[in-house]
């Protein structure tokens, strides 16, 4: 481990903060790993490069104390090491905001990501909530949209509609090959 000392932020009821920490998801030429691309896209919340420069923080803003929650000690979820803490735990941190992300943190319902609420969860507690089922699964495996679902009575909430899809894909930089396929069925 590295002997560091820094500033930093203590996660207790008070703080309201959550931490995703993923360890070694950066690759030496600086490629980040498809599915915490993935997650730190969907995610949408202030996210860092860790100490080591290989890994990431997630911070997200708890709407209330997490006593519903427990953290998640490190485990390998799809070969990628990550662990969730929402108390009793200091988190190093860089200042080392990751290109792309928000400079503020996403919100989200600690109930929801322990799968307490019936109303849709925000893109953010869906993420999180497929990060904290996989840590509580038996298995290695990384847990997908079914499996969140199915745990936490996820239901997804669409941001956009199908015609705001499309109009954006035929705008696109790739529009050709989009219309192509989509409007002409051409597949080459």
């Amino acid at each position: 481990r590295l002997d560091l000392g820094g500033i930093g932020i203590v996660l207790d009821d008070e703080a309201c903060v959550a931490v995703v920490d993923i360890d070694n998801c950066i690759d030496a030429a600086g490629v980040l790993h498809l599915v915490v691309a993935d997650w730190v896209r969907r995610a949408n919340t202030y996210t860092e490069i860790s100490v080591s420069g290989r890994g990431l923080h997630l911070f997200f803003l708890l709407t209330s104390g997490a006593d519903l929650l427990t953290n998640c000690p490190p485990k390998m979820v799809g070969g990628i090491k990550s662990e969730i803490y929402f108390r009793d735990r200091y988190i190093l941190t860089t200042c080392d905001r990751l290109s792309g992300t928000p400079e503020d943190l996403a919100v989200v319902r600690p109930e929801a990501i322990a799968g307490r609420v019936d109303e849709p969860l925000t893109c953010a507690e869906q993420v999180l909530c497929e990060m904290y089922a996989g840590h509580k699964s038996k298995t290695s495996s990384v847990v997908g949209v079914e499996d969140a679902r199915a745990a936490q009575r996820w239901t997804p909430s669409p941001e956009l509609s199908d015609d705001d899809v499309l109009t954006k894909c035929r705008s696109a930089r790739n529009a050709t090959k989009f219309v192509a396929l989509y409007d002409q069925g051409n597949l080459r």
